[in-house]
Formats: structure tokens, sequence, C-alpha cells
């Protein structure tokens, strides 16, 4: 999303809500036609929660990954928290980590007790129990 629909935007407040409402309004219409959409995204703050559970209104299962900032730079696949480090982002990391878990999610997973494959294992398992909450 950042590459594409989003590449105009930045590290900023507003950037990153907007980044949420694209991402959510993609994935709405991705489920229009019948599709299974799991998106995954760094959501810290309430507004951007709020921005998504108002564009996809009841096709929406929350999951919380607890996942820190020292588990992200270890396992980062893309190099983002390198990459900050050497002043190339801008703002990546200007927000805080380890927030508490929201009220609002209903899952949980724990990537400090569960190595990736695991974390991954269980969002699969979230996904199938709740697939026939939203068939056609």
């Amino acid at each position: 999303m950042r590459a594409g629909l989003c590449s105009d935007l930045v590290f900023t407040p507003e950037s990153r809500l907007e980044n949420h409402r694209r991402i959510a309004e993609v994935a709405k219409l991705a489920a229009g036609q019948n599709l299974n959409v799991v998106v995954s995204t760094m959501a810290p703050q309430h507004g951007q929660r709020d921005i998504v559970a108002r564009v996809l209104e009841n096709l929406l299962v929350w999951i919380y990954v607890h996942a820190p900032l020292d588990v992200c730079i270890k396992r980062d696949p893309k190099g983002l928290y390198h990459r900050e480090q050497e002043g190339k982002l801008g703002n990546l990391l200007n927000f805080p980590f380890d927030t508490p878990r929201p009220p609002e999610r209903e899952h949980f997973i724990d990537t400090v007790a569960q190595n990736e494959e695991g974390s991954a294992q269980s969002v699969l398992e979230l996904v199938q129990v709740h697939l026939s909450d939203f068939a056609i």
C-alpha cells in the first residue's frame, strides 16, 4: 500500500490516518467481491482504528498483535527500522510502541511468546474460525 496507492503519504499523524482509511476502503471493495481479506497495519491510535471500523462496519474482526519495538526491529523483513535509523524515512518511529491492548480488540497474539511461524498460524486459525461469519 505504501509503495502504491499511498505513496503520496508520509508518516505524519494525518497521513497515518489517511493511510488506514485507504486500506479500509480497498479491503471493503475486495470484500464486496466476496474475497476474504486479511489486513495488517500498525494502528496504535484510537482514531486510526475508529476510521477503519467506520469504513468496514460489520465486515471486521480485530486481532491485536502484541509486538514490542525490540521484537519488531529484530524481525524487520523490509528493513524499515534500519532505514529509519539512517534517517531515510522520517517519523516512522514517531509514535508510542508498546501501547496498551485496546479495549475493542477481540483477539490477542503475543509475538514475544510465539515465533513468526507460530504467530502466523494463530492468525490463520482465527481467520478460519471467522470465515463463516461473513459467508454470503
